[in-house]
């Protein structure tokens, strides 16, 4: 009895690690938040519970089957039996279940059903554990085999399995180029690609899945970039909102891969990937930051910029754009900023409205752009300088009586911008202010502003926003409409899947026209070495210029915000401003500051919401980019020639 009492105690004890462990397991995944590389996970609970209840249930079987039931001697024997019959039902191998039914005579009757109900489940859930390192490791298999096989083509990598990477991801699939329509020549690859690792669930590897890219489990290293028969073409993108580890990826990505057929894409804001680019050294890889809120904006203007002016308010001689921004994130200063250079266009008056919830907002302006902000610039008419009218609302609640005040004091606005950080929040904004703006008068033209939110989610993009070509009226609504039929015509932007896209933040056309204008710069100043020993041969030029372009901020941004201003004065017509009549009638230096004064009135803009303040001193020895000083932010007639010829 006492030898039965101990087997007995044994499968409470079966019972109890192997039903424990299945409920510590999702304990565990509902309330501890997973992270990368954690030796303690959910399967791995389950895993080890089995094998122990396995272990209780099957050695006092084998004491009893080697040893007269009444001597539990010989127990290291049974304890190496019972883990050859453990490992066998976890392989499917043994007839396990003879061994059980042969063991129930030393068991108390009454607890037969019992033990072959645990025998049984634990009979199913076991091989699962094999099954599934199988398949997962064939499943890897079959993505490093179609890896290998892919060489020819041109492979996009994404380290880390997120939404960001996945909208890129189905965006590189969907235009990517095929040979004889059907052979694939770009090919996407995630690694890491596991729940396993922080952040990432199964409904992400789901969706990594379904955009029919490569998914290995291990990480970016086990691609063998090195690989020296390889010659496809690699470009890697560092898409994460963990900003530690991106740096840490692109350093080394930096160190131990710099290949010539290697490109690294880098999506940061940060100082720190700034410093990191001006300072990377690389002879033979590409390496391009890029702001993914920046990048997006530009791209925006890019493409619509033109139905600002379009849609302009014309007051007396004038026409205004009078633009408000609600919310100064990430995507709400970039359009501030923006705006403050492109809408620098004659004959057109920007206003500017912003509303933020920090009561610290106009400050925190002041300090990043101290001369745009300035009593002495802003709102004051200088020829040859920007004119801009900015007023910055801050400690202002969006839901509150006061902020539906102030908008219904802005009686010209044209253009709302919402970015509130929440696609909820921005969309109860943007409905709030057409809501405020059809009970407007506006001038007495009757015209409605453009209302344009930030909200990430593609289907509410699809379902209820309207596009700023597109023309929504009471017979023909489109987009999300009330009960009565009226569309509220709010413009959706910052869509995930067209943020995240080749043509939006890697490849867009503004930033190929920003290249071909920096390297027109760059060859313009090369041809006016008057000493041809300094002149530097074409194809040198071209290669300073690149690495000049792409590693350093100032250069990418002022050629890329250049290219989209002349596109715009193409757009709108406007090419020479000076009369044929005038031109012999007006001195050089007359007709220097014509010609240079539009451009030099964008420039201005642009430096100075960039952060930059006039030096004091027209000496170029007193210019400072570090200090963000520069010597030429002056009036254009107070400039020379030499100096002007550079805004032709």
């Amino acid at each position: 009895m006492e030898f039965l009492s101990f087997i007995t105690k044994n499968q409470i004890l079966t019972t109890i690690f192997f039903f424990g462990s299945i409920i510590c397991a999702v304990l565990w995944a509902m309330f501890i938040k997973p992270q990368r590389k954690r030796i303690v996970t959910p399967l791995r609970i389950v895993f080890v519970g089995t094998f122990v209840a396995a272990m209780f249930h099957y050695t006092p079987i084998f004491l009893a089957l080697l040893t007269p039931a009444d001597s539990p001697s010989h127990l290291w024997d049974a304890l190496l039996t019972a883990v050859q019959y453990a490992i066998k039902m976890f392989t499917l191998s043994g007839d396990v279940l003879w061994l059980i039914e042969k063991g129930l005579d030393v068991f108390d009757p009454n607890m037969h059903n019992f033990i072959l109900c645990i025998s049984s489940i634990m009979y199913i859930v076991a091989p699962m554990f094999t099954f599934g390192v199988i398949l997962s490791f064939f499943n890897n298999l079959t993505a490093r085999i179609q890896y290998r096989l892919s060489f020819f083509a041109h492979t996009h990598v994404l380290p880390e399995v997120n939404p960001k990477s996945i909208a890129l991801a189905k965006d590189i699939k969907k235009n990517g180029k095929k040979f004889l329509g059907f052979i694939p020549l770009d090919v996407v690859v995630f690694t890491g690609a596991t729940d396993k690792n922080e952040g990432v669930t199964e409904e992400l590897i789901s969706e990594a899945y379904e955009t029919r890219a490569i998914l290995l489990s291990k990480e970016l290293d086990s691609l063998k970039l090195k690989y020296k028969f390889s010659e496809r073409k690699i470009s890697i993108y560092v898409i994460s909102d963990d900003e530690s580890k991106k740096v840490a990826l692109s350093e080394k990505l930096m160190r131990e891969y710099d290949l010539a057929n290697v490109s690294l894409y880098l999506v940061s804001n940060s100082i720190h990937t700034e410093l990191m680019m001006s300072s990377k050294q690389v002879k033979n890889m590409k390496v391009v930051r890029i702001n993914d809120a920046r990048a997006y904006i530009y791209h925006k203007l890019y493409d619509n910029g033109k139905l600002l002016f379009d849609r302009a308010r014309k007051i007396g001689n004038e026409k205004v754009i009078s633009a408000v921004i609600v919310g100064l994130g990430a995507y709400g200063l970039e359009m501030f900023k923006a705006l403050i250079w492109f809408c620098q266009i004659e004959g057109y008056t920007l206003k500017i409205n912003v509303f933020d919830a920090d009561e610290n907002a106009e400050n925190k302006l002041k300090l990043q752009c101290p001369e745009l902000m300035s009593e002495k610039y802003n709102k004051i008419k200088t020829f040859g300088e920007p004119y801009y009218e900015i007023n910055v609302h801050g400690d202002t609640d969006v839901k509150s009586a006061k902020f539906a005040d102030k908008i219904k004091e802005i009686s010209d606005a044209t253009y709302f911008f919402v970015s509130l950080g929440e696609d909820s929040l921005n969309l109860e904004t943007a409905t709030s202010i057409r809501r405020i703006s059809e009970g407007m008068n506006y001038l007495g033209d009757g015209r409605k502003p453009d209302i344009e939110a930030a909200i990430y989610n593609h289907e509410t993009h699809e379902i209820m926003g309207i596009k700023w070509d597109t023309v929504s009226t009471n017979k023909n609504p489109v987009g999300a409409k009330n009960h009565s039929g009226q569309p509220y015509n709010i413009i959706m932007s910052a869509d995930i899947d067209e943020l995240y896209s080749l043509s939006s933040l890697i490849n867009p056309i503004s930033i190929q026209d920003g290249w071909n204008s920096h390297l027109n710069y760059c060859l313009t100043a090369n041809n006016k070495e008057k000493d041809p020993t300094k002149q530097k041969p074409e194809s040198v030029v071209v290669l300073e210029a690149e690495d000049s372009f792409w590693s350093y901020e100032y250069n990418f941004r002022s050629s890329v915000a250049k290219a989209l201003h002349i596109k715009l004065k193409k757009d709108l017509g406007i090419y020479n401003p000076i009369d044929k009549k005038e031109k012999d009638a007006i001195t050089d230096k007359e007709k220097a500051v014509h010609l240079a004064n539009p451009e030099h009135i964008r420039w201005s803009a642009y430096m100075r919401s960039e952060g930059y303040s006039f030096s004091g001193s027209l000496e170029k020895s007193s210019r400072n980019d570090l200090a963000k000083l520069h010597n030429n932010l002056l009036p254009t007639d107070k400039l020379d020639i030499e100096t002007l010829k550079h805004d032709f």
